[in-house]
């Protein structure tokens, strides 16, 4: 029997507060995979509309036919940044910009909290956490493991080239959300060991 591991994966931190100010940035981390650097055509979002049970979310994305563009969200996809709106998935293909999941996570978190949200995004194409996100406590840390934490640091250095009109107010690491797995599924020895090398990743993440 063939065994799909797919995962999403969701980390809730305690809040890693950087700052003593009233309200620090609430900043979320998107790792992954394909899925996480995002496939989806942005004029397929337009058949959303027709949908008699969703059709009603395109209003959280779009109004009076244009994208919207989040004055509170942000983002850095590997070193493109901006305000958070369509065309933040991974390079445009033959049907022009793409969308990952960071529109969808970012509209509910934009709209959840009243501080500003920063999403920090950082994936890559047929990776594994066998040898690309090994984390250090298994062995490794992988080449891409060690490009996202390299990533993030990145950004959080320089938080106010991301976030118009930072003031120094501080940070919260609130969230790491991942989605990954194919790549994992190819080799019955990789799905074995899975579980544990992703558990580990967790553990080291949180350090």
């Amino acid at each position: 029997m063939r065994h799909l591991i797919l995962m999403v994966f969701v980390v809730i931190f305690p809040a890693l507060v950087v700052a003593d100010a009233p309200a620090p940035v609430k900043v979320f981390i998107l790792a992954g995979q394909s899925n996480m650097e995002g496939k989806g055509a942005v004029n397929t979002l337009e058949y959303l509309g027709e949908d008699p049970e969703y059709g009603h979310l395109l209003a959280d994305i779009q109004k009076d036919g244009e994208w919207i563009v989040r004055d509170d969200v942000f983002i850095d996809y590997l070193g493109r940044s901006g305000q958070l709106t369509v065309g933040f998935g991974s390079n445009p293909g033959p049907h022009g910009p793409r969308i990952g999941p960071e529109l969808a996570i970012g509209t509910v978190l934009g709209d959840a909290f009243d501080e500003k949200i920063l999403l920090i995004k950082t994936a890559w194409g047929g990776k594994d956490v066998a040898k690309d996100f090994l984390p250090p406590s298994m062995g490794g840390p992988g080449e891409f493991y060690t490009k996202m934490m390299e990533n993030v640091d990145r950004v959080l250095a320089d938080i106010g080239s991301v976030v118009p009109g930072y003031k120094d107010e501080g940070y919260e690491i609130c969230g790491f959300i991942w989605f990954q797995g194919w790549n994992d599924m190819v080799d019955k020895d990789k799905t074995a060991a899975y579980a544990e090398r992703f558990t580990a990743f967790i553990d080291d993440i949180r350090k």
